[in-house]
């Protein structure tokens, strides 16, 4: 396993891929932590989940979708240029593989996530403080913000090696988010239990129903869930 996932961080650190999600990530936090809080900070933004809302969303929004198709696009990489038949070669237990592959990109979004979590506070502190405002963060709201990234990069892994296409699992990923707000029409408040409803509940963003721990057990189940059916699919895939 070891061995594994030393070959999956190799694989990382070689694809240019890898520094453009590390540069995206860093120009998500300078622009939208420093454009919304320089324009609403004071003005629109007062109280303390007002003011904290570019950060966490930033965070907890946009890096973590980005990092969820960065995994999804990486392990369905593996099918489009063919590297996945040497890698099942070297890992006949398929399970193994997609283990390796979970385990590395879901340290890869707890390094990302967290240190975009720490450029938003260094860059929004000073703003906040300046006009004699406050954040208003504990451990649990950082942390929270943090752990959507892992918990959906789990989830594009899984979308990665279900769809193996790049361009259907990105169609996934993007498209599931109108489609959810669409089956909120219909399913009315349940739609805070669907994923990115969850992310909201997650992040207790202003209108938040339900409360960070039942969200982020039910994120982990999904998680899980795709994890599970995404082995349950590769076990049984002839990738000849």
């Amino acid at each position: 396993m070891i061995t594994l996932i030393h070959s999956q961080v190799l694989g990382l650190r070689t694809l240019r891929s890898t520094y453009g999600v590390l540069l995206g990530a860093v120009a998500a936090v300078l622009v939208m932590v420093l454009a919304d809080l320089g324009t609403n900070l004071g003005v629109a933004y007062v109280e303390p989940v007002e003011v904290r809302e570019p950060v966490m969303i930033t965070v907890g929004v946009i890096v973590t979708i980005i990092v969820c198709l960065y995994a999804a696009s990486g392990v369905a990489g593996d099918y489009r240029y063919g590297t996945i038949t040497q890698r099942l070669l070297a890992a006949p237990r398929r399970s193994r593989l997609l283990m390796a592959s979970l385990a590395t990109y879901t340290a890869f979004a707890i390094v990302v996530g967290a240190a975009a979590m720490g450029l938003a506070l260094a860059i929004a502190q000073p703003l906040v403080a300046a006009e004699d405002l406050t954040l208003g963060l504990t451990p649990v709201i950082v942390v929270s913000a943090i752990a959507t990234v892992p918990l959906f990069a789990i989830v594009g892994v899984s979308i990665g090696t279900i769809c193996r296409s790049q361009a259907a699992a990105v169609l996934v990923i993007v498209g599931w988010f109108p489609a959810e707000r669409l089956l909120g029409l219909a399913l009315g408040d349940w739609v805070a239990y669907l994923p990115y409803g969850l992310i909201n509940q997650l992040l207790g963003l202003d209108g938040a129903t339900l409360g960070r721990g039942t969200a982020v057990l039910c994120l982990s189940g999904y998680a899980a869930v795709s994890a599970l059916l995404a082995a349950a699919v590769l076990a049984r895939r002839d990738v000849s």
